[in-house]
Order: structure tokens, then sequence, then C-alpha cells
């Protein structure tokens, strides 16, 4: 049952990510992966599974997997959801025929309804044979959803849960934007030679709101790379857990961390190479906020249809796919969601949100036999709409034939975005810049180099982009929120676009004339001078900071007006004269709005100069 929470509580939640809808025809996949229609297996509110609730804490709750004995199923998937608490607390599932284990699937909050999917060993013991248990730490109701049948060992191989990382114990938090290897292969229940596994990822007290992404370490760039998906989303100081399915690289995974926080690492399983469920490197197949969909934020009520087969490393043939779905930009209370396009939509969700929230969790669904597509559907109580971000991580191998993915459109210009607009990251705009001819072939050699690190005061920073210089100064618009057009004609007035410019008596270098008095954090390591990207970033991460309304300073010295967020042009004037409104500021802000008018980057003086 699906039921849209209201704003004064989040009253019930609606479970699992769709594997199939009701009458969608079944693509041929492989016979020992058996996605479904979500069926609800347990419900305690209304008992549904023979227990009616709410459950206490450390009460134990074992219900039957309906068809799973019939099959032969060893293992699960389900889409466990914890709703209706008082407290905060935690929910651990495990096969009922072996002893509770000490981690934990599911981390829930206070009057908010939390989801996350695991795949857990069927219990095979006589006496409880086709069943699984669950237990809360704290009073709370607790649903579930069968999404698919595992029945072979060449599938997935469960083991009991085993915590293999716990910075809290070690005293060794993952440091913000700091990739850290994490070895796998060879733990316990873990073969030595696993190409794979299951994986449940709990962040615990992060210092900021951000993203944690495991991937397989051959992913990871050189300094200053960032991935371009998350496993986990989470607000300061929350403790979130998500599920995953992961290829390893020599039996290691790695963790990147946009804040810092204590990271909780727990084995499941382990997935060979050659079995039902593939997994994969995570690949963004969809975000909307950034133009990877041409409809922009999903508006409360729309179906809206992604391709999933031949994108992101999902075969064109596949019968499903794993993906990891997030919600962001929320400003209401409601609930996403998803199902083969290929039949109705059910009565089931794969994600809750309420205002302000960022939630992932991973779903196992079943592609439209024609066209490889999923549908989604996001409802809000207010009617506000909700950003989507999909990466797909895994898939079920199969027959179909589909026609090709159709070309993507091309890329819409950069256009300046609202005050606490959540940026696309360095590598998102990466793909999404249009290929222009350099005009400056002096600034080669700095517009092939990226930087070294992060900025210690604008930490976004990292020059992380190799390109022509139109395309750099496109891969900063896009990153920073701001107008391209905007962009070409203030470096146009700063350097002329020539990388080798020096102004200010020597004291300013570089397209955006960084001056190294009052920036010098963007000279670590000399980055401003030698990397074109870098200079240009860390212009624009000056530039947002101000649009955003964060320089509050200005209010307190010499001033033409008021300083107040939102004011695109008086922040270009401030990186002239360091202050607001003032005769210098309007003076260069004039200046730049007529290049600007004249696009003076297509003039022919320009382009040859």
């Amino acid at each position: 049952m699906r039921l849209l929470a209201r704003a004064a509580a989040l009253a019930v939640i609606a479970s699992s990510a769709v594997v199939s809808a009701p009458g969608a025809p079944v693509p041929s996949a492989s016979a020992a992966v058996l996605p479904s229609t979500p069926a609800r297996v347990l419900d305690t509110r209304t008992g549904v599974g023979g227990v009616v609730g709410p459950v206490r804490g450390g009460q134990l709750v074992r219900f039957t997997i309906p068809g799973a004995v019939t099959a032969g199923a060893t293992a699960v998937a389900l889409n466990v959801t914890a709703t209706g608490a008082d407290t905060n607390g935690f929910v651990t599932a495990w096969s009922c025929d072996e002893a509770k284990p000490t981690t934990s699937n599911l981390n829930f909050v206070a009057g908010r309804s939390v989801p996350n999917m695991v795949v857990v060993r069927v219990s095979q013991a006589t006496a409880t044979r086709g069943s699984v248990c669950l237990e809360s730490s704290d009073d709370v109701q607790l649903l579930a959803d069968a999404m698919a049948l595992f029945t072979g060992t060449g599938d997935v191989s469960t083991i009991t849960p085993q915590r293999i990382v716990d910075t809290r114990i070690t005293d060794n938090p993952l440091a913000a934007n700091v990739v850290r290897r994490i070895r796998v292969a060879g733990t316990v229940g873990i073969p030595a030679d696993a190409t794979a596994a299951a994986l449940n990822v709990t962040v615990v007290a992060p210092k900021r709101g951000g993203f944690v992404s495991l991937f397989p370490c051959s992913a990871a760039g050189g300094s200053g790379w960032a991935p371009s998906s998350s496993t986990v989303n989470f607000g300061a100081y929350e403790t979130v857990a998500s599920f995953t399915t992961t290829a390893l690289s020599t039996g290691d995974v790695c963790a990147y961390s946009s804040a810092p926080t204590e990271l909780i690492v727990d084995t499941f399983g382990h997935l060979p190479a050659t079995g039902g469920l593939r997994v994969k490197d995570p690949a963004r197949v969809l975000d909307t906020r950034i133009g990877l969909w041409s409809t922009g934020a999903a508006r409360s009520g729309e179906t809206l249809r992604l391709r999933v087969a031949g994108r992101g490393g999902v075969p064109n043939e596949s019968a499903a796919a794993m993906l990891t779905l997030t919600v962001a930009d929320v400003g209401g209370f409601g609930y996403v969601t998803a199902w083969s396009c290929d039949g109705a939509m059910p009565d089931a969700s794969v994600l809750n949100f309420w205002p302000g929230a960022v939630r992932a969790n991973s779903a196992l669904m079943t592609l439209s036999v024609a066209t490889g597509e999923i549908c989604l559907r996001a409802v809000s109580n207010n009617g506000t709409p909700v950003s989507l971000i999909a990466d797909a991580v895994g898939w079920v191998p199969g027959t179909l034939s589909r026609p090709p993915v159709p070309p993507p459109p091309t890329p819409s210009k950069f256009t300046t975005l609202p005050v606490g607009s959540v940026l696309p990251t360095g590598a998102q705009c990466a793909t999404r810049i249009r290929g222009v001819a350099e005009i400056r072939p002096g600034n080669q050699a700095y517009n092939n180099t990226r930087g070294t690190r992060a900025n210690t005061v604008y930490t976004r920073v990292d020059g992380n982009f190799v390109g022509t210089t139109d395309e750099i100064l496109q891969w900063v618009a896009c990153k920073w929120g701001i107008d391209e057009d905007i962009v070409r004609a203030q470096i146009a007035k700063e350097s002329w676009w020539n990388m080798t410019a020096v102004g200010d008596g020597g004291e300013s270098f570089g397209l955006g004339q960084v001056r190294v008095p009052y920036h010098g954090s963007a000279f670590v390591d000399d980055n401003a001078r030698r990397s074109s990207a870098y200079n240009v970033d860390y212009t624009y991460a000056v530039w947002r900071s101000c649009f955003e309304g964060r320089e509050t300073w200005l209010n307190s010295v010499e001033r033409g007006a008021t300083y107040v967020a939102g004011d695109m042009k008086g922040c270009l004037g401030v990186w002239f004269a360091g202050r607001w409104y003032t005769q210098p500021a309007r003076q260069y802000i004039a200046e730049v709005e007529s290049y600007l008018a004249q696009r003076i980057w297509e003039t022919p003086d320009f382009r040859n100069g």
C-alpha cells in the first residue's frame, strides 16, 4: 500500500524497489535469478507475515518468503522499511538458521520512514526453512517486500554478515576528498579470489552533509579526482546505511567521502564474475540537476522514462539492472515509485523523502522488453518537484534484442543556477562539455595540467579537467552554476584568455588574474599559475561564495549598496574591487557587460589576439 506522508508527520512508507510491474512480460534472464513483482511479505501494521506490531526493541521477527522453498531459493533481495518510530534505532536482518550477527542493515530516525535494500540468505533449516529474521533495537513498525529470489550458488553467495571496517574503533575516520582502500577478499566468509562483493555501508556522525561512494579501486583517478556516483547520501551528523554491490580491484574496494565521517562496512556475500547478477563500476545514467535528463527536476505525479539498457555499462540485451536511486532538492514529504515501463504502476515505492532530505536506495529492476527502460514517478505532498539521480552498478544478463541507444541530445548552454542549488561535480560537468577548437595555442601546456589537490579554503576547487580554453571555461561555468557567456566575457576582461597574463605589478596570474596577496590558498603547489582549470575553478568558487551570501563582511567595509545574496553582477565587481558596488566595482561590471553584449570572444580581433 502506498500512502503519502502528511507535512506534520511521515505516517507510512511504501516499500520497495520495483522489479517488474503486474502483468508485464518477463524478459529472459539467468535461470538462477528470479526477479518478480514486489510482494509484501511483512507488514507489522496490518499483520502481513504473521506479526502484529509495533515491534518491540529486541523482539525477534520471523517471516516466510512465499515461493522460496518451491523455487529452491538460497537468498532473497528484500526492501526493508522502518516507520513509525519515536526514537532513533537500527534493524538487523539475517537467516533464521544462523546466530544473529552483530551488524545492522538499516538505521532509522524518529518520525521518518527509512528503507534499505538487503540481500539475505533464506533459512534452509527444517524448522525455519524459507524464512528470514529481523530484529530492531527500538520500537518500530517493520515492512518487507520481496524483490527477487536467488536460486543458484553461482549468483550471490551470502554469508553471515561480517564487519570489516569500523573507523570509530580504529580512530581513523574518513577525511574529505580522500580515496581509501579497503580489503574485502580474504576476510571472513569472502574468498581470497573474490571479484565482487555485497556490502552494507553505514555513515556515522559526518561533520557536514555529503555523500560516500564505494567503487573498484581501478576506477580512481589521480590527485584531486572525485567519483561521479554515490552509494549513500547524508546530512550533518546523521547515521545512514545503504546496501550496494561492487566489483573489487585485486580484492579491494575503494571509498571516497565528500565530508569527514566515521564509516562502517559490513560484508554480506560475494558474487562470481559469471553469475546471474553481474557487478560493474558505478556509472551515472540520470541526474535531473545537471541536464542528463532534458526535463529537469521531476514534477510531482509525472511519470518519467529512463533508458538503462545499453547505458552506463549495462549491456543492451540485459534483462534487469541493479541501480542506486537517489532523491535531492526535496521541498516536501513524499515517495518515489519505480517500475518496468511494460506494466502498470504498482502500489510500491523505492524511496520516501522529507524536506531537505538527500536519500539513496538500491533497486534490482526488470527493464522493459522493447526499450530497456524503467519508469519513475515522484509524488510530494505539496506538489514541489524532486531531483532524481540514478547510478547503474550491475545487471542481470539476458538475450533481448533492442535497438541501439539513441544519441544523447546536444548539451544545453550552462546558465546561472539560483542560490541554494545543488551544484554538479566536476566529473559530471566534464561529460557535458561541447567540443570547441583552441584559439589560444599558447595556453596548451597550462590547459593540459590538472590541479594537484583540493583547495583548503574552497574545498570543491581541484582543477581536475583538461581541454581547450573554451572547454575549460564551459567546465567551470557548469561546476559553479554561472552563465558560461558571463565567464567568457569576464575572463576576456581579465586576461584576454591568456593563461600567461600577469597583472597588478606581478601579483595577479592566469586566466582569472588570481591575486597572490588575497588568494594564497590558490597558489599551493603553484596551482593557480600552472593549471588553467585550477585558476578559473578558484575564480568562480569565490564568485559562488559571494553569490550564495556567505561574504557578509562586505557590509562591514566601504560599500555602495547593501550586500545581499543572489546578485550576480555585484559578485563580479567584488572579484575586481574587493568591495560591493563601489565606483571601481561598478566600472568593472560595466566593462564586463560591454564584452558580453559584443560577444567579444567571437570577434576577429579577439580570436586573433
